[in-house]
């Protein structure tokens, strides 16, 4: 647009520039300038403005999938490959039915709409959970705290409507097996790898992963001791097995070896001594590879079978651990420490119900008063 040369006003000043432009919701606008000393500096300051202006209509056309890998590249410099591997599988849904809303312009119906879509949907012929469909609702609003902090564009939305309820959905109470049923279970192997496996699991309530990346050199027979440093996942396309850092800081821990547990990995160990090829660094179940996920879980499926217990997944087998040692009176915080917890309310919340059995002996405790 031109630059327009009026009168002088008080301080001398008699450059404008005045400008005709859509804004980012569309409407038509008119922008007139104060007055300038000089006609450069009128110019200068419509370069300025125009420039405004292009930058909001760059902020107005971001959509979700156009953000959606830079907002990967920003998270890989911030969490585990395995988080990553979540975070693009809860993306399939906000692509599908966000992924080319404007940021800018997501409206509240239009994310009432996406979560009443979500509450339809089905996975493994069974409907998304409560809490995974909050893990796809904070993956919103994740993306939009970026998209404000690094684009200028954001929506409340997802913060005005909130998370997603269900009344009628209880918190699943974990299953585990009891001491008992681990023997029953136990009793039906035969292989030395899979007797120290489940045993690691049972006695060390271990996670599937901390239990898999578990070297020889993170046992030490004299001071009956494990050191659980790392973990391990093979469900990364394309990569055998990769080795990370636990879950959590508090993941990393140093734990006793029970006797049960002690002799069971000696033996394994004199088992896998006579390789030539033997060395610490070997993984304490897999040999010179970490075990892959389907053959632990068949493994797991058959003896279950052998044993008519009912099927319970690996991790319940830590589950079972935190269940025994509730159920030996280990005090809250020694469990916690023993699960790698990082703060005793996840243990409580997670296991407030094998708890409930104790509520007698309270009652008890009263009644001698």
């Amino acid at each position: 647009m031109p630059i327009y040369k009026k009168e002088k006003d008080k301080q001398g000043k008699q450059w404008i520039y005045q400008i005709n432009y859509t804004d980012i919701t569309g409407n038509y606008k008119s922008k007139k300038s104060k007055r300038f000393m000089t006609k450069r500096e009128a110019e200068k300051a419509e370069t300025i403005f125009k420039s405004g202006i292009g930058e909001n209509k760059q902020k107005s056309s971001i959509t979700f999938n156009s953000i959606y890998e830079d907002y990967l590249t920003h998270k890989r410099k911030e969490v585990k490959i395995q988080t990553m591997i979540k975070i693009e599988s809860q993306y399939r849904y906000i692509s599908k039915y966000l992924g080319n809303i404007k940021i800018d312009r997501l409206t509240i119906k239009a994310y009432t709409q996406f979560k009443n879509e979500l509450d339809t949907l089905e996975s493994r012929g069974k409907p998304l959970s409560t809490v995974y469909k909050n893990k796809i609702h904070q993956l919103v609003k994740n993306m939009l705290l970026y998209t404000k902090k690094f684009h200028g564009t954001y929506s409340d939305a997802p913060e005005i409507c909130g998370p997603f309820k269900n009344s009628n959905e209880f918190a699943k109470e974990q299953d585990f097996y009891t001491y008992d049923e681990y023997m029953m279970f136990r009793s039906n192997i035969t292989s030395v790898v899979w007797i120290a496996f489940f045993d690691t699991l049972y006695y060390c309530g271990l996670r599937y992963g901390e239990a898999n990346a578990l070297k020889w050199s993170d046992i030490d027979f004299d001071k009956k001791q494990i050191k659980i440093t790392k973990t391990v996942t093979t469900k990364i396309k394309g990569v055998a097995y990769h080795i990370s850092t636990p879950k959590t800081k508090s993941s990393i821990r140093t734990l006793p070896i029970a006797n049960t547990l002690l002799d069971s990995l000696k033996t394994l160990k004199n088992h896998y001594e006579l390789y030539i090829a033997f060395s610490k660094n070997w993984f304490v179940f897999g040999g010179v590879k970490p075990l892959s996920d389907t053959t632990t879980t068949n493994e797991k499926n058959k003896y279950s079978e052998l044993a008519h217990l009912r099927q319970i997944r690996l991790h319940d087998f830590r589950h079972s651990c935190a269940s025994l040692l509730i159920n030996s009176n280990a005090n809250i915080t020694v469990v916690a420490k023993y699960l790698g917890h990082s703060k005793i309310d996840m243990t409580l919340n997670t296991y407030s119900h094998m708890y409930k059995s104790k509520l007698d002996e309270v009652v008890d405790l009263i009644n001698n008063l």
